[in-house]
């Protein structure tokens, strides 16, 4: 599974903005489906199925795009940047 970008989403740094704002919406996502397992609107087998089936692969697509975008933007030489200034 790959995180598609809009076309518009072509920097490490706007790759790694969306992938984090994806990260937030699938913690708020579990949060939702936690609750309503709490509340028992959803079974045990079907908490369990959405953790293995749907939020666990998701979170590592989006960790692993996260990382990936994160050294890039440590790989990049765009700026000259004199560290005595700092």
């Amino acid at each position: 599974m790959a995180i598609e970008y809009p076309q518009d989403c072509t920097t490490p740094a706007e790759r790694t903005e969306y992938s984090y704002r994806a990260q937030e919406l699938l913690r708020l996502d579990h949060n939702t489906k936690s609750q309503d397992f709490k509340d028992s609107k959803i079974s045990k087998s079907e908490w369990d199925t959405y953790k293995a089936d749907t939020f666990e692969p998701k979170q590592a697509t989006v960790i692993g795009e996260i990382l990936k975008q994160r050294a890039l933007l440590k790989a990049s030489t765009k700026w000259n940047i004199d560290i005595g200034d700092i």
